[in-house]
């Protein structure tokens, strides 16, 4: 999912990037100094700052300043050995001891550690996997004695629930794909490069094993692998992999599905009703194929790396359609229609090509001769009574699904802007400084404001539809209209210097981002519509089924998740201030000044929590600055 994923993925850094300042002011509300430099820094989903550096990790309440904890034993800690457990209060830390590796699960509220792979038995760890639905974490790696061991530590209190001695058979057997909860956490679901298996969750005893060979799962954007269950089959268990495809009884372990050998990943599932809609990704044979002459050869043997749909029957895996159909590009986007016996299809190639087909559910054909090509980068699809609604960042106009051409002479065309919002049920649009509304259950638009542009010659990247009114912004520009159509606010800070297109998005991705718990929720609410149940089911279920552990840490975290409803109500903008370079928080429900801080730096290094309404500066090596607003 090529240009939807990237404007959506946008839309959720601009929601952790936008927040509230006053008045113009260099004295912060806190300063830190660290011994030996600040290596990185993140806002924890229970609200401590966690800040790493050369001699310890450090825990800093936000609001004080205060120092809460300090681990002098996990000095030093490049991040990507750090990893936030999502939904919880909870870190997983990878530590190095010469050629072995401990796992250890920090509690971020008390800078307590929880567990600790070593104390545990584990004398090198190969593999950690948090796992919400069990509260616990399962960390699979050799005894002191060189046995290979599978262990379950509660995730509140570090205590050792079970361990599993030679659960697989070699040292080389891997887990490949990061269990899977079945049957409400009595089980899981576990897979290793050899074996599928199906664990007892309360002991670690395994109920079944089916013997399924694989290759290392490799990591990609947009591809769908592992386990998964649907509500209507309660019976059995999906497993996915780039190159296989199978389904297993649950009670059992015989296959319900005979495994099916991939040409290419999946990289998007339907759940239609007569059988699983599975689009394979386009990009997966330039992998395989190579380079050169070599590469070209066996790109031609798998027919160019086309993308395909193909229908699964729910019973057995066989192919309701007599071969699957080519797709043009990676499918993004889909919406149904004609009672649902047939669908609108949105693909996108990696050469960037956008187009829409039609398919018939039942007989597996397309109904356009030709994919029918649209200008832009897709944004949306969706259904009309005139025919299917096409939303790009060039053009919005309707497809008459009976005739395969424009229900409209002319589409709507977008030179700059082509963003939209929806509210209330209608898209509201804005592009080349005009306002439109577009309602799905008319097929038609209206426009309710004209020629309000930017100043600084700055393109508008960001429309926010609000209860009161629409907000489009860009780096130094912020503008509210209400639903009529009338302007509210323009408010225009010039940038410092040359063009700092970029810099708050960057600022905000310069650590992990400062407000999870609003963006866990905002996605699973997104993903709703967009893709299938069972990811958004997975997604809400994390956060809920974490927040069932008994503790106060978890229980702060909750407070915070709960105060991130509310916490969008602001944004930030880098200008000149009247004392010299910094930041200004503007409020978005009338356009004026929260607050000014000023950094004296042109290319600053903070970020923003919306959530606690504070500003953080690492003003120099050594230093950490506060702000509140």
């Amino acid at each position: 999912m090529k240009r939807i994923a990237t404007w959506t993925c946008l839309t959720l850094l601009w929601l952790a990037a936008c927040l509230p300042a006053a008045a113009q002011r260099t004295a912060a509300d806190w300063e830190m100094d660290f011994d030996g430099g600040v290596m990185w820094y993140q806002l924890s989903e229970v609200g401590t700052l966690v800040v790493a550096t050369k001699g310890a990790l450090n825990g800093i309440d936000p609001q004080t300043g205060q120092q809460k904890w300090k681990v002098e034993s996990m000095g030093n800690l490049a991040a990507e050995r750090y990893e936030a457990i999502a939904g919880s209060p909870l870190a997983l830390v990878k530590d190095k001891r010469g050629l072995f590796y401990d796992y250890q699960v920090l509690d971020l509220f008390t800078g307590k550690i929880l567990c600790n792979s070593r104390d545990l038995g584990i004398a090198n760890a190969m593999s950690a996997y948090p796992m919400s639905a069990l509260n616990a974490v399962l960390i699979y790696g050799s005894n002191k004695m060189g046995k290979m061991v599978l262990l379950c530590a509660d995730a509140a209190t570090g205590a050792k629930r079970w361990e599993v001695e030679k659960f697989m058979d070699k040292i080389s057997e891997v887990i490949i794909v990061p269990p899977y909860a079945v049957e409400g956490g009595k089980y899981f679901m576990l897979a290793t490069s050899k074996n599928v298996f199906k664990v007892e969750s309360a002991t670690g005893a395994k109920v079944w094993e089916a013997d399924f060979k694989n290759d290392l799962v490799k990591a990609g954007p947009g591809l769908k692998t592992g386990f998964f269950t649907l509500e209507e089959f309660k019976d059995r268990v999906w497993f996915l992999t780039q190159d296989n495809f199978t389904c297993f009884n649950l009670a059992n372990g015989s296959y319900k599905w005979q495994p099916m050998k991939l040409k290419s990943p999946i990289s998007n599932i339907i759940y239609d009703k007569r059988g699983m809609l599975c689009a394979t990704s386009e990009n997966d044979d330039d992998e395989k194929g190579g380079k050169g002459l070599i590469g070209k050869l066996a790109k031609a043997a798998t027919d160019g790396n086309k993308a395909r749909m193909m229908s699964l029957d729910y019973e057995t895996g066989q192919p309701r359609w007599k071969e699957p159909l080519r797709l043009s590009g990676d499918l993004v986007s889909s919406a149904y229609y004609d009672n649902n016996s047939k669908i609108a299809v949105a693909t996108t190639s990696e050469k960037g090509k956008n187009r829409i087909n039609l398919l018939d559910l039942e007989r597996g054909e397309y109904l356009l001769k030709d994919p029918f090509k649209v200008d832009g980068d897709l944004i949306d699809i969706n259904m009309t009574p005139k025919g299917v609604m096409y939303f790009t960042t060039d053009e919005l106009n309707i497809l008459d699904v009976q005739t395969g051409k424009d229900n409209w002479a002319k589409s709507l065309k977008f030179k700059e802007g082509g963003m939209g919002s929806y509210k209330d049920g209608k898209l509201y649009i804005y592009g080349d400084g005009n306002f439109y509304r577009f309602d799905p259950a008319t097929a038609e638009y209206t426009v309710i404001a004209e020629k309000l542009a930017f100043d600084g010659k700055e393109r508008p990247t960001r429309l926010e539809a609000k209860a009161d009114g629409l907000v489009v912004r860009s780096d130094q520009n912020l503008m509210k209209i209400d639903l009529s159509g009338k302007k509210v606010y323009h408010t225009y800070k010039k940038a410092p210097g040359k063009s700092l297109a970029g810099k708050i998005l960057a600022g905000t991705m310069a650590v992990a981002s400062m407000a999870m718990a609003t963006s866990y929720a905002y996605t699973a609410g997104a993903t709703k519509g967009k893709v299938s149940y069972s990811d958004t089911r997975y997604l809400e279920s994390q956060q809920a089924s974490w927040s069932n552990a008994a503790s106060a840490s978890f229980a702060e975290m909750n407070k915070r998740f709960k105060a991130s409803v509310n916490a969008d109500n602001a944004m930030a903008m880098l200008t000149d201030l009247d004392a010299g370079v910094g930041v200004v928080l503007l409020d978005k429900n009338n356009g004026k000044d929260l607050r000014g801080i000023v950094m004296g730096d042109k290319d600053p290094d903070y970020s923003i929590d919306e959530i606690s309404r504070l500003v953080i500066y690492k003003s120099s090596r050594d230093q950490l600055k506060a702000y509140k607003y």
